[in-house]
């Protein structure tokens, strides 16, 4: 545990040595999020969708959500996202907040996302992103990123969606160092109504594609089990939602090939 805490604290300096250099790489937000492997862009029944994909923004309502992960057992190495979905005279907007890191090293991100239905098949997204780089006894600093997002439903049991995230190419710090550019096209298929079967296919910038699939399962009634996996870095996870009345409480695991367990936990309500 302590040569973890070690080798994050040794990496946090090595951004340090380039004049601010920061990653904000993608993480998972939410606990659907995460015992699906970062898989689902395209399932109606995720949350954090101003995150995810702003097309989904309205889709399933009113709500507000809370999520904390703890990264690989390492102490003091968390995140905190809160979100909420509403709408302004008839708009669909979503908001949400999510803070990675401690208190040597932390990223923020403030983001604000809507969407609008071109037709009963069609929607697309947007969202807009203020990223902030908090780093002890350093300079700080922060960068503007900007997001696309479109969700097409063929029928009741397949949608496919695509998500372009920092389109505009944001950079941070006097090293301008460029926060990643990354593209992903996701597929839901729902062969029977209890279960969901995602794929996706992500890209980011400098990168090879990865591929990550999950699986959505009612069991009983209000409780759904989840199951991921990520190709790229051979990971697995799983989680249980229990959902009812409006309420939903949410427990997820992420196990990584060679670093320690992550646990996360979430809490949703809808009004």
């Amino acid at each position: 545990m302590k040569t973890l805490y070690c080798l994050y604290i040794f990496g946090a300096s090595v951004f340090l040595s380039s004049n601010l250099l920061a990653s904000f790489e993608q993480k998972a937000t939410g606990v659907s999020h995460i015992g699906l492997s970062l898989a689902g862009i395209a399932s109606l029944s995720g949350d954090f969708q101003s995150f995810i994909n702003p097309s989904l923004i309205g889709t399933d309502g009113k709500s507000i959500s809370l999520f904390y992960k703890n990264h690989f057992g390492i102490k003091d190495l968390n995140q905190i996202s809160l979100h909420g979905q509403f709408s302004i005279q008839s708009w669909p907007v979503g908001l949400g907040v999510s803070r990675f890191g401690n208190k040597l090293y932390a990223e923020t991100q403030l983001t604000l996302a809507s969407s609008y239905a071109i037709d009963e098949d069609v929607i697309v997204g947007a969202s807009s992103s203020i990223y902030f780089l908090e780093i002890k006894n350093y300079s700080n600093d922060w960068t503007f990123g900007f997001s696309l997002a479109i969700l097409y439903t063929i029928n009741s049991s397949i949608n496919i969606a695509a998500v372009i995230n920092n389109l505009n190419e944001p950079e941070i710090g006097s090293a301008k160092e460029a926060l990643p550019v990354s593209g992903t096209i996701g597929i839901m298929y729902s062969p029977l109504r209890d279960i969901e079967l995602l794929f996706d296919v992500y890209k980011e910038d400098l990168f090879d594609f990865e591929y990550r699939v999950g699986a959505r399962i009612n069991v009983i009634n209000s409780i759904n089990i989840l199951f991921g996996f990520r190709e790229e870095i051979n990971s697995f996870s799983t989680g249980l939602e229990y959902i009812t009345d409006g309420y939903s409480i949410k427990y997820g695991v992420d196990i990584h090939p060679v670093l320690n367990v992550s646990h996360a936990l979430g809490f949703s309500y809808a009004f």
